[in-house]
């Protein structure tokens, strides 16, 4: 796997949220010197990359998975997508009798 380019990702968004390195120390809460040093690692944790992605408002996550070839997860779980859209229709009925109840119990 090739080495991902951080600290360029990183610098880019400085530079276009009008930033620069003290003010995103002071965003994530670390010194100056500590900020360049996080962005000379070559390693970055979950975490530090969450914490970027808050001060600069720009999501890390979804750009570093686009350098990836492979195939996207799936998320669909129809079952539970079913029982959910069953329940709602239920609520919303359960809505309307109440509705219609109340409006009976008022005249």
């Amino acid at each position: 796997m090739e080495q991902l380019e951080l600290k360029r990702m990183v610098n880019r968004q400085v530079q276009k949220r009008g930033m620069n390195i003290r003010k995103l120390a002071r965003e994530l809460d670390i010194t100056y010197s500590g900020t360049h040093q996080l962005l000379d690692r070559e390693k970055l944790q979950v975490q530090r990359l969450a914490e970027l992605s808050e001060a600069l408002k720009y999501n890390f996550f979804r750009e570093l998975a686009e350098q990836f070839d492979y195939q996207e997860p799936d998320y669909s779980d129809n079952s539970e997508n079913e029982a959910l859209k069953q329940r709602v229709k239920e609520l919303e009925l359960e809505q309307k009798v109440l509705k219609e109840a109340i409006s009976l119990m008022r005249s």
